[in-house]
């Protein structure tokens, strides 16, 4: 791909996020959600030694003027061994197909391989934003949670990690089936810290 094409696709992409984001906060777009995977905590294998992962992640679809889109969102933050936070502190990715009759188009703003990262960081939070609390009680968020397949893994890690607030939590939210609270945790640090705070003042 030229960098003209690249430029055009990233001027396409930017000007479609903000429409459905727009959309969506009038009312004039839905989404459901089909597919929820729970706050769960897991260790990076393709990392550093010691880095453990916090994260959630969820589909939902929508239909406007002739097309379906299908939205994939995964949140995350990461935790090393020592206690110390990594710089970019919480992350998140998300991919957006559409059809146009027989067309299919997919857009992204992570790492996956063969799609391209055309999302800024703060819009794909402005459009999670937008969209997470419309699906948070949905029967799709209900089934992930209640997954016995899907633990909290904090059981695994050793004695002093285990302690880590962030760790913790994780667990809270999970426990009290929280998605919202935990997409605003990894999105802003000072909501963040807020909750570390009240978790800590209960203990």
């Amino acid at each position: 791909m030229s960098d003209k094409e690249r430029n055009i696709r990233l001027d396409e992409s930017g000007y479609l996020l903000h429409q459905l984001t727009d959309l969506t906060r009038r009312g004039l777009l839905t989404w459901e959600c089909s597919e929820y995977h729970p706050i769960c905590l897991w260790a990076d294998c393709e990392s550093d030694a010691g880095t453990w992962v916090i994260s959630h992640s969820m589909v939902a679809w929508a239909y406007y003027q002739g097309r379906t889109y299908c939205a994939d969102i995964g949140e995350s933050l990461r935790i090393l061994d020592d206690a110390r936070y990594t710089d970019n502190g919480g992350s998140i990715m998300l991919s957006i197909d559409y059809e146009e009759g027989t067309n299919r188009f997919e857009l992204g703003g992570g790492k996956e391989p063969n799609v391209l990262c055309l999302f800024p960081k703060a819009d794909m939070f402005a459009f999670a934003d937008t969209v997470l609390p419309l699906i948070e009680g949905s029967n799709a968020v209900k089934a992930g949670f209640a997954d016995l397949f899907s633990p909290y893994l904090d059981g695994v890690l050793p004695g002093l990690i285990r302690k880590h607030p962030l760790i913790q939590l994780g667990r809270y939210l999970r426990d009290r089936q929280e998605v919202v609270p935990f997409h605003k945790a990894v999105m802003d640090e000072e909501y963040r810290s807020k909750l570390l705070s009240e978790l800590e003042g209960q203990t």
